[in-house]
């Protein structure tokens, strides 16, 4: 509850024109002086029949000073202020105060609405509980500094509940704002307590004498706990409160202590707005109580130590000034136990607080403490989250202008953005956490990146300053070692193009990537290799490393790819299969001279050429030879330096050469185009004749049939090509003869000056099927007769020349048979 501490003062003293807002005093006048009481707000009434008037506690006003801003940093804050200080009027004091609670619940009444025997149980254990956590606490030590003529205060012992009682006595008014209780039924409560219980009446009890839910009480006739004018919430005529302390007969002292939920200014005007242990009722009469507790033990008798001026007792210049609340609406912790109360002014500090040190010279600041967790192993690159956890465990002080720094060691950064809350500065990261309440921890989770291995004790400094700022406190704000490790990677291999070809460019890619958690950029170097045979190595930029390569054989290929690690980065490898293809190949064939005479050697060279980039080899193997469409090759030559030749000759006519490279480990076969070889005849013989007379020129007989005889004269050529003449074939001195793939009879051939060519299948020459013999003598030109079925017999003599073909030195007569 909200309260306002009023204090009753003795009937000598006088009271000066105006109050504070936030306190006005209650102060029995003599006589003569009544008529010149000040009207105020929540003021003091004017005696009641002689009786002593007692402290009040009025209804939602407060008065402590202002907060400062943070500029005053190292001053008290609020500031102190002495003249504020209470002043000892030389009475009594309650040097073991301790407490007689009495429940006074007749049947049907409850201390909330709704309410029931539960909530009434725990509304009188939550009140019980305080008075038995209170003493020899840091709270009670603010009593210490406020002696009486009867001595100091005893802080023994630990339990200030002398007795709790449940007085079920009904009302004798109805407790109505037309029936309200009066003083005197409390004071009669007082004393039915304590003769019922046997218990003290003294200096050292006082007697808490709680009241229903929505029960009126008036002190005197306008002086109640609800408006006497309900159109002036504080008439002139009267005052309102929220509970009051007195004594009668001396040394009796007692407390009203009204509900909170319902009393003074209508629903909850004296409430506290806060309920720690979950019952907003009890836990407001807590607060009111407290009030009254402490103000009755340095003045219970109303002459005791208050303000003169300012009217007020230790309560009265703090109502409703909490302090810090947590973040179950706590400002105290007595034995453990959470409440929510206000604060008592301390004239050591010339302001409110909520406890005091042994040596009476300041208040007990708190003594944080600070824990940072993170994770004990990383990896190079990983992103992580610390978390710093700040704690108040004091029961009494807040902490205030409380600071976290954090300078990150080497190897260790900040991500920007990553804090909760946002740091207050990030060189070196520094949180302004403020306030930190009592039991009430702040809490800091932000993420750092590793960047190199190492072993890293991160440390925190904690500073802060006590919740008045009167004492500065610094302090370790916790470690949190981690040792980081170098991140794993995996590396992944490719090649393009895949499949290639052999003599084909290949580029190796290698990717090497840091395995979560760690991230970054790997560095360093890939070794590529071919199995087991290292092909090179590149250097890793921007997580690629890459090798060009034409060496490969044909075939499958296990590339490996070896990646070196670094400072930062572990090693990995991985492999893929490359796969080479043979090579494709263009094969051109060129017949020189193309345009021979029959039996012209000739020279067909054929020029096998890769259609790709070259390969580490050039193409090996054969290339045949195929004439005039052939399925069977004329001639199959080695490849010599990309080229292969035949020398051959021909027959009259067009004549069409077709080179094939058969390709070989490398390289694929490929076919040339056609050359074609044109033999030009003067005359050309076709179809079907009965007998020839050659005499000059080159004539051909290609295809056809000679019923009859051939005869060549001197100095002419004759060329027979896959014909039949069925007579001989005479020729006497001729330029020339060439008989191919025909049936003659018997061929006669002498004194020929040019080279005479009869059946050679190596010479591009079917051989010749002779019914007859074949006779050669005097030939100086070249004589090759190879190969020919002959029904007579074959006879050379006197012959001499070279072939047109190479190796042919002298003539040739072989393989010829019957």
């Amino acid at each position: 509850m909200k309260l306002l501490g009023m204090t009753g003062r003795r009937l000598t003293t006088v009271l000066t024109g105006a109050v504070l807002a936030m306190s006005a005093a209650v102060v029995v006048l003599p006589a003569s002086a009544q008529a010149a009481a000040p009207a105020s707000g929540c003021q003091q009434p004017v005696s009641v029949n002689g009786s002593a008037v007692p402290h009040i506690v009025c209804p939602k006003v407060k008065g402590v000073s202002a907060r400062a801003a943070a500029s005053s940093f190292g001053a008290q804050n609020p500031a102190p202020i002495p003249g504020n200080d209470m002043t000892n009027h030389g009475g009594n004091i309650m040097k073991a105060a301790q407490v007689y609670n009495v429940f006074w619940l007749p049947a049907g009444t409850h201390f909330e609405s709704p309410g029931s025997a539960t909530t009434d149980t725990n509304y009188e254990n939550l009140l019980n509980r305080f008075f038995q956590d209170v003493g020899n606490s840091d709270l009670m030590q603010l009593m210490r500094q406020y002696p009486g003529a009867n001595g100091t205060p005893n802080l023994s012992p630990m339990n200030r509940l002398a007795g709790s009682y449940v007085d079920t006595t009904a009302y004798p008014h109805a407790g109505t704002a037309a029936d309200p209780l009066t003083d005197g039924d409390i004071r009669a409560a007082t004393t039915r307590a304590a003769t019922t219980n046997s218990w003290a009446q003294d200096t050292d009890h006082i007697y808490m004498i709680y009241t229903a839910f929505g029960i009126d009480e008036c002190f005197g006739a306008n002086n109640c706990n609800y408006p006497s004018n309900p159109t002036i919430p504080n008439p002139l005529n009267g005052w309102n409160y929220c509970a009051y302390h007195s004594y009668f007969n001396t040394s009796t002292i007692y407390a009203f202590m009204g509900d909170d939920a319902s009393e003074a200014y209508g629903t909850g005007s004296c409430a506290i707005g806060s309920a720690p242990n979950g019952d907003a009722a009890a836990d407001s009469e807590i607060s009111t109580a407290s009030h009254e507790y402490f103000e009755a033990q340095t003045d219970p008798q109303l002459d005791g130590w208050y303000h003169t001026n300012l009217s007020g007792e230790i309560g009265d210049l703090c109502a409703y000034d909490t302090g810090p609340t947590n973040s179950i609406g706590a400002n105290l912790y007595l034995n453990s136990d959470p409440y929510i109360v206000q604060r008592e002014w301390s004239n050591a500090i010339h302001t409110c607080s909520l406890d005091m040190n042994a040596a009476l010279t300041s208040d007990v600041p708190p003594t944080l403490t600070a824990t940072k967790t993170g994770p004990s192993t990383l990896v190079s690159g990983q992103t992580f989250t610390y978390t710093i956890t700040v704690n108040n465990p004091s029961g009494t002080n807040a902490s205030s202008l409380t600071k976290i720094s954090d300078p990150l060691p080497s190897g260790i950064s900040y991500v920007s953005g990553s804090s909760t809350p946002a740091p207050t500065s990030t060189s070196p990261l520094t949180w302004n956490l403020g306030t930190i309440a009592v039991h009430d921890t702040a809490t800091i989770t932000f993420q750092a990146r590793t960047s190199t291995p190492a072993s890293i004790n991160n440390c925190t400094a904690l500073d802060y300053w006590d919740e008045y700022e009167l004492q500065h406190i610094t302090a370790s704000g916790g470690c949190a070692a981690s040792t980081v490790s170098k991140g794993a990677t995996s590396t992944t291999v490719s090649g393009s193009p895949n499949p290639s070809v052999y003599g084909q460019t290949v580029t190796l890619t290698a990717n090497v990537s840091p395995q979560a958690p760690a991230t970054g950029t790997p560095t360093g170097t890939v070794a590529f290799t071919d199995g087991a045979t290292p092909l090179g190595s590149a250097p890793v930029v921007g997580g690629t490393a890459t090798l060009t390569i034409s060496t490969l054989s044909v075939g499958s290929h296990a590339i490996g790819a070896g990646y070196s690690g670094d400072g930062s980065f572990l090693t990995s490898s991985n492999s893929f299969t490359q796969v080479v293809n043979k090579a494709p190949t263009s094969t051109s064939v060129v017949c020189v001279p193309p345009a021979p005479h029959v039996n012209q050697a000739v020279t067909c060279t054929a020029t096998v050429t890769p259609t790709g980039a070259p390969g580490p080899q050039p193409p090996t193997g054969t290339v045949s030879f195929y004439i005039d469409g052939s399925a069977t090759p004329f001639a199959t030559v080695p490849l010599t330096g990309n080229h292969a030749s035949i020398v051959t000759t021909f027959g009259g006519g067009a004549h069409s050469v077709v080179a094939t490279y058969n390709g070989d480990a490398n390289y694929l076969a490929s076919t040339s185009a056609a050359m074609t070889v044109t033999v030009a005849c003067d005359q050309t013989i076709t179809g079907v004749h009965s007998s020839l007379i050659v005499t000059s020129g080159t004539t051909c007989v290609l295809n056809a049939t000679i019923t009859g005889g051939i005869s060549v004269a001197n100095g002419a050529v004759l060329d027979v090509e896959n014909s039949t003449v069925n007579g001989s074939i005479s020729a006497n001195a001729p330029g020339g003869l060439r008989i191919c793939g025909s049936h003659t009879g018997t061929i006669t051939v002498s004194k020929a000056t040019g080279f005479v060519l009869i059946g050679d299948p190596a010479n591009n020459c079917a051989p010749n099927t002779v019914a007859g013999s074949i006779l050669a003598s005097n030939n100086t030109g070249g004589l090759v007769i190879v190969g020919n079925t002959v029904s007579g017999t074959v006879t050379a003599t006197g012959n001499s020349g070279a072939g047109p073909l190479p190796g042919e030195t002298g003539p040739i007569v072989s393989g010829n048979h019957h």
